[in-house]
């Protein structure tokens, strides 16, 4: 991976729709996990006393191995919001 990052394709998701939104964003693979959990932290807000998961830190994004995929989840008692981030250059297998 490039010092200076690489493209990257954002997904934001909702279980209580069938909306997904996309972004495009330019960075390293720690500059990706940090715009996760601003995307996460900025939608945790709504009703916190329902709030059951969100992620404090880069740390806490995980990694799907089997796509190549970071993501991490918002959790509230009765839906979830999911941020997802895949390096366009893993994006051969569609």
């Amino acid at each position: 991976m490039s010092t200076y990052g690489n493209d990257w394709i954002i997904t934001f998701s909702n279980s209580e729709d069938m909306d997904v939104f996309f972004w495009r964003f330019f960075g390293t693979e720690e500059d990706v996990k940090e715009k996760l959990v601003t995307l996460a932290k900025e939608h945790s807000t709504d009703t916190e006393s329902d709030l059951l998961q969100c992620p404090d830190s880069a740390g806490d994004v995980e990694e799907n191995t089997e796509t190549c995929a970071l993501f991490c989840t918002v959790g509230y008692e009765d839906y979830d919001y999911v941020f997802t981030a895949m390096d366009f250059r893993a994006m051969n297998h569609i």
